[in-house]
């Protein structure tokens, strides 16, 4: 598989990294520290910078990891968690999963909402 973007590279640790630390920060802050600088949260690594649906969907995602693997998205102590799966070769990036849950969850409310949509009213 092709590397993804920042792989390996501190002190960010890449696009898997950023998903991760969304999780973080969405199981363990209250919705209104989502998007403000604090003691938990700094916006300079990996800052939450979509919208609240989406930020749900990490507080969704982070909430089923963290039944897995709570270390994975432990709040403060899992900064680099992603690279540090991704050095095991041994082991498979759990977080890489949650990612792709994510875009087939995704995937799937577009079509119902779009099915929905376009349904005749009639039916």
């Amino acid at each position: 598989m092709h590397p993804h973007s920042g792989e390996s590279t501190p002190p960010m640790f890449g696009d898997y990294e950023a998903q991760r630390h969304w999780m973080e920060l969405t199981l363990h802050l209250p919705p209104q520290q989502w998007y403000t600088n604090g003691t938990h949260n700094n916006l300079q690594y990996w800052g939450l910078d979509y919208p609240p649906l989406t930020a749900y969907q990490s507080w969704l995602c982070g909430a089923a990891i963290s039944l897995l693997e709570p270390e994975a998205v432990a709040l403060d102590a899992s900064h680099g968690a992603a690279a540090l799966i991704d050095s095991m070769h041994s082991c498979p990036d759990k977080t890489l999963g949650v990612s792709k849950q994510r875009l087939i969850n995704t995937s799937l409310l577009v079509v119902l909402q779009v099915t929905k949509a376009t349904r005749p009213s009639y039916i």
